[in-house]
């Protein structure tokens, strides 16, 4: 090295070589290895999850499709239809079909639409004939066939239904609905 230099300079062939330095003359290799794997890692797993939200995005929708049978908006909720009821006066009363017959007592609502008056007339009028088909009804059941709540209203509906001129009943419910064993 000429004299003339200051101490202040070192040389390249002085220090250790550009390879071993890393990067940046600062930091160390294994230190910028270990971040340049971090990045690689974090990139893969942000894929991931990029990938997972979008298919579970294409998932859902599918799904409330195939659960509502076309495609509803959120704000869209399935409201039930507006019906008129006609609730039976006297609870009804029967014994099922059991060789230790359970004791059946229900209170019906006949539902149907709104403001058809002449559903409402013939109900009025087939009260009894209405009232006697569901006693008979539940008299033809053993007590586990009564478990299915839902299988009854349906039975009962169409039951009820063969009994008016048209098919005017839409639903029935049950305010009570109790089988007791005797």
């Amino acid at each position: 090295m000429p004299d003339d230099m200051s101490d202040d300079f070192v040389s390249v062939e002085d220090g250790p070589s550009l390879e071993k330095r890393g990067l940046f003359g600062f930091i160390p290799h294994i230190v910028i290895t270990i971040l340049r794997w971090t990045f690689i890692l974090l990139v893969v797993v942000g894929l991931m999850v990029l990938v997972s939200f979008i298919v579970n995005r294409a998932m859902n929708k599918s799904n409330q499709q195939n659960l509502l049978g076309g495609v509803i908006s959120q704000n869209t909720a399935v409201k039930p239809p507006k019906y008129q009821y006609f609730p039976f006066p006297e609870d009804i009363r029967a014994r099922t079909a059991d060789a230790n017959p359970s004791m059946v007592i229900a209170k019906v609502i006949l539902c149907f639409e709104k403001g058809d008056q002449e559903t409402m007339n013939e109900l009025i009028d087939r009260q009894n004939m209405l009232q006697d088909s569901i006693r008979h009804y539940f008299t033809t059941k053993r007590r586990v066939e009564l478990n299915n709540e839902e299988l009854i209203k349906r039975e009962l509906n169409a039951r009820l239904n063969q009994i008016m001129t048209t098919e005017r009943i839409r639903d029935v419910l049950f305010s009570t609905f109790d089988v007791m064993e005797n």
